[in-house]
């Protein structure tokens, strides 16, 4: 990594930009067209506008007051960390050049382009969207798409194919727990049969009064026969 910045002072926007000439490059060669069946050129273009946003608002800004390496001069370890993420897109974008270079149309390979995608989107590896394969995802994508123009006829092409592939992804997501025999989160919250706070409650505070109740001691004698007695608590 340190050869990558070729200076420790150089300024974070400078391997920012560069990144994202990159990924527009990449995206302007209109290569990825050809494996719309891994990933579709509309989840590359949001991966590249949600980078934009976050470089206009918070890298890329030129006046030493607003950038980001003055605001973080007290705190180098999010300096290194952000240099170590710069550097890690910096590789992830160099895989993704190599793989569509060399025109591997392998789906299933170790390095497919469903797997570069989900690793420069940035989910953790232990989630079930990356490990599960681009045609599981986006089989239902063509009747998602329709649902949607149907649902939002006057939307534009991007709303419908962003909400349609968000619906896809749900709903591969539910068929693949469906498959492990995972049950779904949403619905397990909702029929949890597990005792709820209140239950909780209510069972403690019946148990407590039972135990409250029978260490109370009986009064006197004299209270049977409506005489004058002391209290015995």
């Amino acid at each position: 990594m340190e050869e990558y910045f070729s200076k420790e002072e150089e300024p974070l926007r400078v391997k920012t930009f560069e990144n994202l000439q990159v990924l527009t490059e990449i995206l302007s060669s209109r290569k990825l067209k050809f494996y719309q069946n891994q990933v579709s050129i509309c989840e590359w273009n949001d991966q590249l506008r949600r980078l934009k946003r976050w470089a206009d608002k918070v890298v890329t800004r030129e006046s030493d007051i607003d950038s980001i390496d003055y605001r973080l001069r007290g705190f180098p370890g999010l300096v290194r960390q952000l240099r170590e993420g710069l550097y890690d897109l910096h590789l992830r974008l160099n895989d993704l050049q190599i793989y569509i270079l060399t025109d591997d149309y392998r789906v299933g390979s170790q390095l497919g382009l469903w797997n570069l995608y989900c690793r420069l989107a940035g989910p953790q590896p232990n989630t079930i969207q990356s490990k599960m394969d681009s045609e599981t995802l986006f089989q239902f994508n063509e009747s998602d798409d329709t649902y949607v123009r149907e649902a939002y006829p006057h939307a534009d092409e991007t709303f419908v194919n962003q909400l349609g592939e968000s619906i896809s992804g749900r709903q591969a997501m539910l068929r693949h727990r469906q498959q492990q025999k995972k049950p779904d989160p949403l619905m397990n919250e909702m029929v949890s049969d597990k005792p709820t706070w209140l239950a909780h409650l209510s069972r403690d505070y019946h148990t407590l009064e039972d135990k409250v109740v029978s260490s109370v001691p009986l009064p006197g004698l004299a209270f049977k026969h409506d005489l004058s007695f002391e209290c015995p608590y």
